[in-house]
């Protein structure tokens, strides 16, 4: 999951898309495509704060911030002067816990 994300923010970092479109891929397309076999496949936290990670310097690079510019700058809502680009273990908990319920429902 490591090097498919990294292969896709390697490919939208050489992309033309705007820093508002890459934003708007990560959120739609890139974190999605991640979080899709997160159901199945148990994460580590480590794994997931290096996804954020990863994420959080493309998104700066696209917007031309400082790589040590605050995270929270990038994950705060856009209600909140943020550019609302969520942690992806937000999607994790989500996904596992709807996950969880199905199961028991399902029963």
């Amino acid at each position: 999951m490591t090097s498919t994300l990294g292969q896709k923010l390697e490919r939208l970092d050489a992309s033309y898309a705007s820093p508002r479109q890459a934003l708007h891929m990560i959120k739609t397309a890139v974190i999605t495509s991640v979080a899709y076999a997160m159901a199945a496949v148990p994460c580590s936290a480590s794994d997931i704060e290096m996804w954020d990670s990863m994420i959080t310097t493309l998104v700066k690079k696209k917007y031309g911030t400082w790589v040590s510019a605050p995270s929270a700058i990038i994950r705060e809502d856009t209600s909140k002067l943020g550019l609302g680009c969520t942690s992806i273990a937000v999607e994790y908990y989500h996904r596992n816990a709807s996950s969880l319920i199905q199961s028991m429902w399902d029963k």
